[in-house]
């Protein structure tokens, strides 16, 4: 029975058997279509390190083993669907001194890399993905890239991995390289700016679009207020582009909230929302 609706539970999953350890060994998941019940077992193994070496999922035949370097890291993962081919999701794993990872190889019809750059804060700054594993060639981002600005110091400079005393982990600017062709000669992004205030919370998020001209252009904006509480209201007068400008109210009596939930919410008493009257 479900612990709210108490109507009849659909489904569920449990655990058969644990290791000596507590990790779960063996479980199955089952699912009620109108009166018939159906079970799917679902297993796994681990090393003595504690790393997942084999899984097998609730789909018949379809399964999953991880190996690990000497050191502990994840070197590659192969696995099989339904029907019983071993297939490389991913290898050719490597890592920084900090133990972050650098690049992996997805096993896809064509390979590709899966490449990361970090910050001299270890911060994630940027992400390629494309069909040469060379950093400095375009290839190696011809299926895209992503970039992450972290203070106004990186944002103004246009680069992620500058340095900038302003850098306190808040995402100021996020960029979306689209390429147009296997070349790369030709890109747009889609860039988002993030404003915070003093208590870095959430101020306003604007939207942009640049084309392959270099010409930017907004898209869209969503600004917030915060009340004494630490709501996070929706600005509608500063809200466009088609994005939510729904603006939520908290139900007060003498200026204190009732319950500090929003009013267009209805929430059950475990605080699940059962009801959006938007």
């Amino acid at each position: 029975m479900h612990p709210i609706s108490n109507a009849p539970a659909t489904h569920y999953t449990e655990t058969n058997s644990f290791d000596v350890l507590g990790r779960p060994l063996t479980g199955t998941q089952k699912f009620m279509t109108n009166t018939t019940p159906y079970s799917f077992a679902m297993s796994r193994t681990y090393d003595y390190a504690g790393h997942v070496l084999a899984q097998n999922y609730p789909s018949a035949g379809r399964s999953t083993t991880s190996a690990y370097s000497a050191s502990g890291r994840l070197s590659s993962v192969t696995g099989t669907l339904c029907d019983s081919v071993n297939r490389t999701y991913a290898n050719q794993f490597e890592y920084n001194a900090a133990g972050q990872i650098t690049k992996e190889c997805f096993g896809t019809q064509t390979p590709l890399f899966h490449q990361f750059k970090y910050n001299n804060r270890f911060q994630l700054a940027q992400v390629f993905l494309g069909t040469g594993s060379d950093m400095t060639m375009a290839a190696s981002w011809n299926r895209g890239r992503l970039s992450f600005y972290y203070g106004n110091a990186m944002r103004t400079a246009g680069d992620p991995l500058a340095s900038g005393t302003d850098n306190n982990g808040n995402v100021t600017q996020f960029d979306h390289l689209v390429p147009l062709n296997d070349a790369v000669s030709q890109t747009v992004i889609y860039r988002d700016k993030y404003e915070y205030d003093a208590l870095n919370r959430i101020q306003q998020v604007k939207g942009y679009f640049v084309n392959t001209s270099n010409v930017m252009t907004q898209i869209y904006q969503q600004a917030y207020t915060i009340d004494a509480w630490g709501n996070r209201l929706i600005d509608a007068s500063q809200t466009n582009g088609g994005v939510n400008a729904q603006v939520y109210t908290v139900p007060r009596t003498n200026g204190v909230p009732n319950t500090n939930r929003f009013g267009e919410l209805s929430s059950d008493l475990a605080g699940n929302v059962t009801l959006d009257f938007t």
